[in-house]
This record gives structure tokens, sequence and C-alpha cells, in this order.
């Protein structure tokens, strides 16, 4: 300060005092401008974190449903394999008193069922029954939400006539997955994913008015049976195709495009016969392989292992070849248990009657064996009209050879329980429409017994082969080498010139023994 500052400000202390106050009220104002843009910095700063937070938090949520949504799903998917996998034993789901299969197959709309809620819904105007399941709430920790909460429901697909109630039934599983959201009923600052989601905040999507807000996300699954017959071979252990010789294709007997006349023809030859193993362990403690030689069997199909890499060329497969295979088998029926109501039936007898399908004619080999060698023919006769069906028990071994043989003619439906070992030779077993379908023989239920069945020379054979725990070989079986059908058992071997030709019609018939998801299709129409 200056001197004349200095006499200035002695002579007018007022007026220094009054510059005082001014310099000090400038800057509480500048420091309260800076306060509240600071502030409002801070609260956008704080509501845009908030908004990305509770963005991130549905986002997080909505993903969450899909996943309560999917667990309905496999809830479901558990209850329908329920009376597949309880016995360890093949099992008509439909004859499973309580069993999902069983009551969309008997109940009316209106019903009751201790599976959950009987709803009704329509097809063509006519109306079918739906069972709703109990909802479940599963606890959940993670980004999203606290709990999973999903309700399904399920049906049997129906027909144009509604008749689709039968062993081989698709299901649909319509599966509701519900995700709580905590906090405000605010939409975050993404619109379009706002749009997307179709987060429920007020109302949900009946209308209804919500207390909580929810993500809410709906899947729709078919569930395809699996059958014995969906894979042309099959085995527990391993598969040994011996050389190049050996050919395994396809056809479809229910399609023009792909048989003549029903009947495998080669022109027209197709390419979805699967060979498929589980690879267990073998009796030296090994897994099993599927072994198609050094040059490489022919396969119009698919190859698929659980662990064990593919032994041998697979230049010659058409389709893939994987390691992610694997497939519970049940062990076959016990014809003790099938019935108790079994006719006993000589070997020495040469005709043998049949019935319907609901009362097919059920016959116990007197002798135990079934031996028809020389020209020993056992005939089963064909029906008046329709279709007949036979059921034949063989407490020992089934032996053909030399000019006999079994003879099924058209029209005929026949399944062997065979607890010895077979031999197919001679005349073989002549189903004469060639419809594997027709014929199926179920190996010994007893999975610690050791088996085996071979078909051979000139024994003829088309039809299903189901023994899990059997070892099964064909030696250029048929007359020219050829089978129709499909084998599933422990082990298999192929030698020679032998041909498989599956029938995929096989896929749709015979023994349920799992369930798989044919589509899934996420639906944001569908209410709750």
């Amino acid at each position: 300060m200056n001197t004349l500052d200095c006499f200035a400000t002695e002579a007018n202390p007022l007026a220094a005092e009054a510059r005082l106050h001014g310099e000090k009220g400038s800057a509480l104002v500048a420091g309260l401008v800076t306060l509240a843009v600071l502030s409002m910095l801070a609260a956008a700063t704080f509501q845009t974190v908030t908004a990305r937070f509770r963005s991130n938090y549905q986002t997080a949520s909505w993903h969450d449903a899909l996943t309560a949504a999917e667990s309905g799903v496999e809830y479901s998917m558990a209850r329908l394999r329920s009376p597949l996998t309880t016995s360890g034993v093949l099992t008509n789901p439909l004859n499973v008193p309580g069993s999902l299969q069983s009551d969309l197959a008997t109940l009316s709309p209106g019903g009751s069922s201790n599976n959950g809620t009987v709803l009704s819904d329509t097809y063509n105007g006519v109306p079918f029954p739906r069972i709703q399941l109990p909802t479940l709430t599963i606890p959940h920790l993670g980004q999203g939400s606290s709990q999973y909460i999903f309700t399904t429901t399920v049906d049997a697909v129906p027909k144009t006539n509604l008749a689709n109630s039968g062993l081989n039934t698709w299901y649909r599983l319509r599966s509701v997955g519900v995700v709580p959201l905590s906090g405000s009923a605010n939409v975050g600052i993404q619109k379009y994913d706002n749009l997307l989601r179709k987060l429920q905040f007020r109302k949900d999507s009946s209308g209804a008015p919500l207390t909580t807000p929810q993500a809410v996300r709906t899947i729709e699954v078919l569930a395809k049976p699996v059958t014995t017959g969906s894979s042309a071979l099959f085995g527990q252990t391993g598969i040994n195709l011996n050389n190049q010789n050996v050919v395994i294709n396809s056809y479809d007997s229910r399609s023009s495009l792909t048989s003549t006349n029903g009947l495998y023809d080669p022109a027209k030859a197709t390419q979805s016969a699967n060979v498929v193993t589980d690879d267990n362990l073998d009796g030296s403690g090994l897994p099993g392989v599927i072994n198609l030689s050094p040059t490489g069997a022919y396969v119009n199909g698919n190859v698929a292992t659980n662990n064990t890499p593919v032994v041998g060329s697979t230049g010659h497969v058409s389709g893939t070849v994987t390691q992610d295979f694997y497939q519970t088998l049940p062990n076959p029926p016990n014809p003790a248990t099938v019935t108790s109501s079994w006719s006993s039936f000589s070997s020495s007898s040469s005709t043998m009657p049949t019935g319907t399908q609901t009362a097919p004619m059920r016959y116990k080999i007197t002798e135990g064996d079934l031996n028809l060698t020389g020209n020993s023919t056992l005939t089963i006769a064909a029906p008046a009209s329709g279709e007949g069906y036979v059921d034949v028990w063989i407490p020992g071994d089934l032996n053909i050879s030399g000019n006999g043989g079994i003879v099924m003619p058209a029209h005929v439906h026949a399944t062997f329980y065979i607890d010895g070992n077979v031999k197919i030779s001679g005349n073989g077993i002549q189903n004469t429409s060639l419809l594997p379908v027709n014929l199926t023989l179920y190996g010994n239920h007893d999975p610690s017994v050791v088996q085996t069945m071979t078909v051979d020379g000139n024994g003829q054979f088309a039809g299903l082969i189901y023994a899990p725990s059997a070892a099964v070989s064909a030696k250029g079986g048929g007359s020219s080498g050829d089978m129709y059908g499909a084998v599933v058992a422990d082990t298999i071997f192929f030698n020679g010139g032998t041909s498989l030709h599956y029938d995929t019609a096989m896929g749709d018939n015979g023994a349920v023994i799992d369930y798989r998801v044919a589509s899934w299709y996420e639906d944001n129409t569908l209410t709750r």
C-alpha cells in the first residue's frame, strides 16, 4: 500500500470497511454459485449412474427370466422322463397311473390331476386338456434378482383329429419365467432396450395390477420321444464294422420318395442311419469304441461316441463324427411281469394264431428252447382282417437253421421275448412285409445274463433287435447279406458283406426310452 492509500484509509475508514465487505460478499456469491453448479453436476451424475445401474440391473434380471423359463422346461422334461426311469425297465408311460402322459391321454378338460391344475385349450374348435404344473420359486444369488419363479404347462401336441395320445406322442412345454425387479417402477435409460424386453412395471401381460415390477420371458418347447429304434446301430460298449464292404444306410417305408411300395430301394437310399455308442467299459476295463476298419465301413449318417475317438477310417461317413453322445438304455421288459396270462405253446406245433393290438395272443414255449431245424417251420397265422398281433416268450434259446424258419405273413406284428441265446440262419425269420416295425426281438431282461445273438448265412431278418446286454453279430445276414431295421445291443459286430438298411419309421415306433427337445421358441405373445 502506498503513502496516498494510507492517508486515504486513515481519512475514510468507512469506505475501506465497505470495500472489504463487498469483496467478502462477492466471494460468498461465487462460492454459492460454484456449490450450486457442483451440486447440480453431482445430482446429474447420481441420476445418470442410478439410471444406468437400474438399466443394468433390469438387463440382468431380464436374462435371469430366461434362465427361469428354461429351468421350468428342465423341470417338465424331468416329469416326463420320470415314469421311464423309475424301474430301469422299458416302461409304457401311458400305463403308469398318475404320470403326465397318462393324465393327458385320459383326462378331459375340467378334470383333476395330482400333477397340477387341469386347464382347457382348443384346437380347431375342439377342447383338449393342458396341465399346469405347480409354480416353483428358486433362491438365486447374482447380479440380477434374488429368486427365479417359473410356471409350466404341458399338453400333448394335437393332431388334426386330436388322436395324438399314443405311445409316441410329442409334448408341448410352455414355460413362463418371472424375476422380480427391485426398486421403483421406472424404466432404464435405453429406450429400445425397454421396448425389446417388455418389462412389466404397473400391470402384467394380462392387464392385472402388479405390486412388484417384474421381468417375464416365455418359451415354448416341443419334446420328441426317443424310441428303441431311434438309431440304426446302438452299442452300449462298442461297435465293430469289420471292413469297407459293410454298408449302413436308410430309407423311410412311409414315403414313396425314399422307398418303393414301402420297401428299401437302393436308388432312393438316404443318409439318416446313425451309429452311436456310450463307450461303456469292456471286459478288460477299457472304454469301448466304434471301429470302422482301416479301409472304412460305409455309414450314411452320423457317428457318435461318448468320449472315445473312432478307430479306423471315417472317410466313408457321410455325416458328422462327434464325441458327445450318451443315452441310458433301460432293460428289456420281463415277460413274467408283462402279463400273467401266457398260453403254453409246443415247439412241435406249426401254426400260431394272432390277436388284436389291445389284446394280442401271448404264448410261452413249453420246451423252453425253440429249435427250428431241418424243415421245421413255425407260421404265425395271418389275421382274417386288419392287423394281427402276437407275443412269444422263449425261456430258452432260439435256433433256426437248415430249411427251418419262422414265417410272418403281411399284417402280422410279432414280439419275441428271448431269455437264452439266438442263432438265426437257414430261412431265418421271414417277415413277409419286410417292414421292420412289425418285428421286435427283446433280449434277456436280466443284465447279468451273458447272451449272444447271431444272424448269419441266409438268415433273413427285418426288424428291431433290442438287447442292451447282449453281444450281437451279423455275418452276411440274409440271402443278399442285407438286414432291415435297427440293432441295440451291448456290442455289435458286422462282418463280410453285411449291410443294414435302417427304416427311419422305426424312430416313431417302439418303446419310448427318453425325450429330447425337438424345437425351442421364445414367444413374446403368450401370457400366464
